[in-house]
């Protein structure tokens, strides 16, 4: 008998490029299993852009690029939950979402590729559109999307790709500024039903 923690919440058609050689790095079909998601609490907004401007201080340009080019991340300030599955190894696919107690201050959500290496950067902000879409603010992307309320908070429960969407890693010391050195794709059709951070 199918435990819950072995239940299937989802499918994700990925592949891994390496943008210098243009070379696939990895692909595969990742099944999600409840078992596969981790969850940890994130910081604000504003309490990443401190760490950011800590690390890059002595890099005044490319402090102010990345702070134009994320600057929906630094505006969040409810407490975030990043619930992750693991890809391969150094590569993982999260979802960053507000515990908001209404949901219309779920104003967007963020999708990101945590990397074992930190100086590598990934966040991919969406815009909501009503309650049932999402699109990527920067470059294209569209999502389908559920929300939930789970005990006090709203959550976003349920991500389908209705397109492919690119996931950039972008080193934070490295020339040109903001190339990325990695893109993880995420082919249409991909879902997650996603676990409530509440249990």
């Amino acid at each position: 008998m199918e435990t819950d923690l072995n239940k299937v919440i989802g499918a994700l058609d990925w592949e891994i490029t390496e943008i210098a050689t243009g070379r696939t790095i990895g692909e595969d079909l990742t099944i999600v299993r409840v078992r596969d998601v981790s969850f940890r609490r994130t910081p604000s907004g504003q309490e990443i852009r401190e760490e950011v401007r800590e690390r890059l201080k002595d890099y005044p340009t490319r402090l102010k690029l990345v702070e134009l080019m994320f600057c929906a991340l630094w505006r969040r300030q409810d407490p975030h939950v990043s619930k992750s599955v693991k890809l391969m190894d150094g590569f993982d696919f999260a979802l960053n979402s507000s515990l908001a107690s209404d949901s219309s201050q779920l104003t967007g959500f963020g999708l990101t590729s945590p990397h074992s290496d930190w100086q590598l950067f990934s966040f991919e902000w969406f815009e909501l559109v009503g309650t049932s879409h999402a699109t990527k603010l920067q470059e294209t992307g569209e999502l389908g999307v559920r929300l939930e309320k789970t005990g006090s908070t709203w959550e976003v429960i349920h991500t389908v790709f209705e397109t492919d969407v690119s996931l950039r890693l972008i080193p934070l010391f490295s020339f040109p500024i903001l190339r990325p050195k990695y893109r993880i794709k995420i082919r249409k059709g991909s879902f997650v039903n996603w676990p409530s951070y509440k249990g």
